[in-house]
């Protein structure tokens, strides 16, 4: 009886699919004796069961995860890397351990869990097809944002028509870059630079406008930068910070993009403001370019998909 039990325990006789999909990282297990490959959210498992349900997983962290013992035997011919698709093959016991495990690679296509949560609202809401539905969704929110930036900077509605329809942290980017007469994709790049060197947290998008004030509110880091001393950049920032009362609004920049057009009195500022010069010579481009101010910044942000904003 126990020779039979222990055969039960020793011998694999069922091969199962433990995980399949994008492989991330391996974690070492000191508490459980195992190996711990991590995947990116979300697995095959918990893709499909979405499906099936119409409930969105519940997940403790953002990867999904699955443990193997280290007395598991690994049979495995790949290495896998970061990014590539793999399936987690195990021979188990009858008693459901895993005695023989071996990772192998798959030709399972991932979904975006962003695309993934739009087909099902698509298909809840009656929409055909998810294309559809995402047109929709652009056309409310362009509509809720015109009404946005009417109020909020007394525009027409011929002058809000200029604009580019974008998420504050993305105008924020826009108008950043234009007045440091860089784009919005170098200006990301800086930021993210002086943040490794500061060695403070990842930037997170809706964080860049707080994020680039810091920049300039570190006095001592600021000073040094220009040659000067800390005194001499408090008066600086005072001067800049007076001058930026008097800086270009959204209905001028709209007026000068459209016309190339500056009242007399508003070239005296241009002659003392670089960032006001460099802003609206941008706009002009800009909307020139595309027909809209932003529209360089909206492109470069929609073709981003990995590391941009």
């Amino acid at each position: 009886m126990a020779f039979a039990l222990s055969l039960i325990d020793l011998i694999p006789v069922r091969k199962i699919t433990l995980i399949e999909g994008i492989f991330d990282h391996e974690e070492r297990s000191l508490f459980n004796s195992g190996r711990i490959f991590c995947f990116r959210k979300y697995c095959r498992k918990h893709l499909e069961a979405w499906r099936e349900t119409g409930h969105k997983p519940k997940m403790v962290s953002n990867l999904c995860q699955e443990g193997i013992s280290w007395h598991a035997l690994d049979i495995s011919e790949i290495n896998p890397k970061k990014g590539s698709t793999i399936k987690i093959i195990a021979w188990q016991t009858l008693s459901g351990k895993i005695r023989i495990y071996s990772l192998e690679p798959s030709d399972w296509v991932w979904t975006d869990p962003y695309e993934e949560e739009l087909r099902l609202e698509a298909s809840k809401k009656g929409y055909a097809d998810v294309d559809t539905y995402k047109r929709d969704l652009e056309h409310q929110y362009c509509e809720k944002r015109k009404i946005e930036l009417m109020r909020k900077h007394g525009l027409t509605t011929g002058e809000v028509e200029t604009l580019e329809y974008m998420p504050d942290f993305i105008t924020a980017y826009d108008t950043l870059s234009k007045r440091k007469g860089i784009t919005a994709v170098e200006l990301e790049k800086q930021i993210r630079e002086r943040i490794r060197i500061r060695k403070t947290c990842d930037l997170k998008p809706f964080d860049i406008a707080n994020e680039f004030a810091k920049t300039d509110i570190l006095n001592e880091e600021a000073a040094e930068e220009l040659g000067i001393s800390v005194e001499e950049y408090r008066e600086y920032q005072e001067k800049k910070h007076e001058l930026m009362r008097h800086c270009f609004n959204m209905k001028e920049r709209i007026a000068y993009a459209r016309t190339g057009f500056i009242s007399p009195d508003r070239m005296e500022h241009l002659g003392k403001c670089s960032d006001c010069l460099n802003l609206i010579a941008a706009d002009r481009i800009d909307y020139h370019e595309t027909g809209k101010i932003g529209g360089l910044t909206h492109k470069a942000w929609k073709d981003s998909k990995v590391t941009l904003f």
